[in-house]
């Protein structure tokens, strides 16, 4: 049996590594903590892992990651969201957005988050004193604007660099097309409004 019906026949998923020599299948080391990698999987045992949990796996170690890089100024990344969409354009200008549409703006860029988390990640910014509500519309206080600019300019930056290390920008734009056009195969929406 070769190693992409091996995989078939287990389910699809990657072994994970031993809990008592913290090693892999077939001896393969995790990649270190500091985010080094080298490939250990050849292109046979990758077409028989499934799309899904490495999509998964990917996701949950950059919303973590981001999630560690915002934390260090009382933050999660539900409230960096509402920090970016209370400052952005025309939200300031237009005396600012109410809690509503906040939640609003933010679940129609994220349809696949339980939206039950963002009405109380904009009450943590609040309570944080970096919105205020002035006349029934949500504002960026003059330290909730400093750190929006520090978050846009240098830390989500910087965080989003250190994910892409070492990918191109041509792999890049290959794995969304690809990822985009799993998702259209299987009836998803491949609408996105950042």
């Amino acid at each position: 049996m070769n190693a992409v019906n091996a995989a078939a026949v287990s389910g699809g998923f990657p072994a994970k590594p031993a809990a008592s020599s913290g090693e892999g299948p077939a001896g393969r080391l995790p990649a270190s903590a500091a985010g080094e990698f080298a490939e250990t999987f050849s292109d046979a045992e990758l077409l028989g892992q499934p799309m899904g949990y490495w999509s998964g796996a990917a996701s949950a170690a950059i919303v973590a990651r981001i999630n560690r890089a915002v934390g260090r100024f009382g933050l999660a990344q539900r409230n960096w969201w509402v920090l970016y969409r209370a400052g952005a354009e025309g939200a300031a200008e237009g005396g600012g957005l109410t809690r509503e549409e906040i939640v609003r703006v933010i679940a129609e860029s994220r349809p696949f988050l339980d939206d039950a988390v963002l009405g109380p990640a904009v009450d943590e910014v609040v309570a944080a004193g970096l919105l205020e509500e002035v006349e029934g519309r949500l504002v960026l206080t003059a330290r909730g604007r400093g750190l929006r600019a520090k978050l846009m300019g240098e830390v989500i930056p910087a965080t989003l660099a250190e994910a892409r290390a070492g990918v191109s920008d041509e792999e890049y734009v290959l794995t969304l097309r690809v990822l985009r056009r799993m998702i259209a195969n299987t009836g998803g929406d491949t609408s996105f409004a950042p």
